[in-house]
């Protein structure tokens, strides 16, 4: 005679054993999906930031034709000479660079200060000057006080502006290969006293030698 307590339980027993055959299968299943998911971002997080990513050149400091960071010129250089207190200080000036000519082989700019304060000033001597490239950095040129093909020294002397009033020097020098080295001209109307930044062109190599003449009166 067949014991229906010992049938009922082995058939207990083999629905056990097949629900967790089937729940291994399912955790089988899931669990390399479960792993793809998890290391997707991770993959990709990985390639951004790898060292072979290009360059963000949008913030990357600004360099020089030789590849080093570019240097400006400085914004103030030391005093040639006692300033006296009648100068035009520098925020009663503003100076643009105006009539820019060629001859022969030869360049001229010219600058050209005017008076925007209440009070008449003096300007006495030669401008500031240095220049930038494109790039931001100095150029080393030689710079001189005196008289150019372009244009003749009148000597330095107090030149007196009124309000309203102007003062010009004359840039000269001689042209390149018409290669353009330059992106801004950095000016004060004497040493000691803060540089202003110019947009400009020209036509000039680390080799060009610019003369400058002593302000006179526009």
């Amino acid at each position: 005679m067949t014991n229906p307590r010992g049938a009922g339980f082995a058939v207990v027993t083999i629905l056990v054993l097949v629900a967790g055959a089937v729940a291994v299968a399912a955790v089988a299943a899931v669990q390399p999906a479960s792993d793809a998911a998890s290391s997707g971002p991770a993959a990709v997080a990985g390639a951004a930031a790898s060292p072979s990513r290009a360059p963000d050149l949008t913030t990357s400091p600004a360099q020089s034709d030789s590849g080093r960071p570019a240097t400006p010129p400085a914004d103030i250089v030391a005093a040639e000479a006692p300033i006296g207190s009648d100068w035009c200080p520098a925020g009663s000036l503003s100076i643009v660079i105006e009539g820019a000519d060629a001859a022969t082989g030869h360049r001229e700019a010219v600058l050209r200060a005017t008076n925007v304060g209440s009070s008449p000033c003096v300007l006495d001597g030669y401008p500031d000057v240095a220049v930038a490239d494109v790039h931001g950095g100095e150029v080393p040129l030689e710079i001189v006080h005196g008289s150019s093909f372009m244009a003749t020294d009148p000597e330095p002397s107090a030149v007196i502006i009124s309000p309203g009033g102007g003062a010009a020097c004359v840039l000269g020098w001689d042209a390149t290969d018409g290669r353009t080295a330059i992106g801004a001209v950095h000016v004060a109307a004497y040493a000691g006293v803060p540089r202003i930044a110019l947009v400009a062109s020209w036509d000039m190599t680390s080799h060009t030698r610019i003369a400058a003449t002593a302000w006179q009166h526009d």
